[in-house]
């Protein structure tokens, strides 16, 4: 379809003026567009980092994140290991690669970098896995004790590889203890809840998550009944660096006996206690009672509770966990564009201006002839 005008012609510099004028600002449009249209693109490369080159044929699947994660979008890694999805300005993602029957994923996308997802080939047998640490964050909590247990995995294996199978980690409860949940951060993500099943001895636990290369972090929350004085025993089922206790002021610690924990002062409000160099199979035995303060002149039991402690700050970070701004992969090129095209626009006009003003031929007299102009009606 098209819109027929009439016009009459116009004189040599101002046609040419219009002609540019029309140029420029398609040029204007088409870079207004470009930017768009590569505003909501996002991509990236799987790498398998044990054997130092890309990964092909994984399945990787994009995910939207607002209260839950949603699938958006699914593909395969191409024999280069690359991959591209479209997403929504505005929204939040993070990228996950399925390889070997193990998921690896990104954190909160931001930016306009392409994403990189590494992974590792997984075996059911791995040395260079070992447990780190061990902390225990007790609360009185009425008549029942609650704790909040965290261990320390490290995979150090050469080449990295991931250690995938039935048992990855096993864990001892103290004896009467009832455990109530099992989360694990794998490294460099944030921590979720997984299912422990009850294996080997009275008391032990097993997780089948996969253990990667890195630090993993496992955290068991359990009770036990307590009625203002409990013993308890903990026991190593593997050698570990260091057991830590760390005490509110609402309870008072005992080892039994003394001299096996050392006493490393205050952090973070709590009160630590620290065993170094625990050997497979070696228990730990110490008492916890509720402890007594004066207020106001008085003697008075404190059912004070230590401060909430979430799973990421428990394990080491010192700084909280930084809300990322909404996924916008071309902001920063859209806004260069724009202004790029908009001052190039801008140059054109103010020098066709210019030599309109100074250099424009005397029109000619009598009566100008009419023409007829086609104009594509889009």
């Amino acid at each position: 379809m098209a819109v027929t005008i009439r016009r009459q012609n116009l004189p040599r510099s101002a046609a040419q003026f219009a002609a540019t004028f029309r140029l420029s600002l398609l040029i204007a449009i088409l870079c207004l567009l470009t930017s768009v249209s590569t505003a909501s693109t996002i991509t990236g490369k799987v790498t398998n980092l044990s054997r130092n080159q890309p990964s092909s044929e994984d399945d990787v699947v994009l995910y939207r994140v607002d209260q839950t994660m949603h699938e958006v979008s699914r593909t395969k890694s191409d024999t280069h290991g690359a991959f591209r999805f479209e997403g929504q300005e505005g929204s939040h993602y993070l990228v996950a690669v399925l390889h070997q029957k193990v998921s690896y994923h990104t954190k909160l996308l931001s930016g306009t970098d392409p994403v990189v997802v590494s992974v590792y080939d997984a075996v059911q047998e791995l040395a260079g896995v070992q447990e780190s640490s061990s902390t225990l964050f007790p609360k009185a909590d009425g008549d029942v004790l609650r704790v909040s247990e965290f261990f320390v995995v490290l995979n150090q294996s050469t080449p990295p590889r991931t250690l995938s199978s039935q048992q990855t980690f096993t864990f001892l409860l103290p004896r009467g203890a009832v455990l109530d949940s099992t989360a694990v951060q794998p490294p460099g993500t944030l921590p979720f809840l997984v299912s422990a099943a009850a294996c080997g001895t009275r008391n032990q636990y097993c997780i089948a998550y996969p253990i990667r290369p890195g630090m993993t972090r496992i955290r068991a929350l359990y009770h036990l009944p307590y009625a203002g004085n409990i013993s308890i025993t903990a026991s190593a089922l593997r050698p570990v660096k260091e057991v830590a206790l760390m005490v509110p002021d609402s309870l008072r610690f005992e080892a039994n006996p003394p001299g096996t924990f050392t006493d490393r002062g205050k952090r973070n409000e709590l009160s630590m206690y620290l065993a170094t160099s625990v050997r497979s199979g070696q228990s730990l035995t110490f008492s916890l009672s509720a402890a007594d303060r004066v207020v106001g002149g008085e003697t008075a039991t404190t059912s004070a509770t230590p401060m909430g402690l979430s799973l990421a700050r428990t394990v080491g970070q010192t700084q909280p966990v930084q809300q990322l701004a909404p996924f916008s992969p071309g902001k920063r090129f859209l806004s260069w564009t724009i202004l790029i095209c908009a001052l190039v626009t801008a140059a054109i006009l103010m020098v066709l201006a210019f030599r309109r003003v100074t250099g424009a031929p005397a029109e000619l007299g009598g009566q100008a002839a009419q023409r007829t102009v086609t104009i594509p009606y889009v």
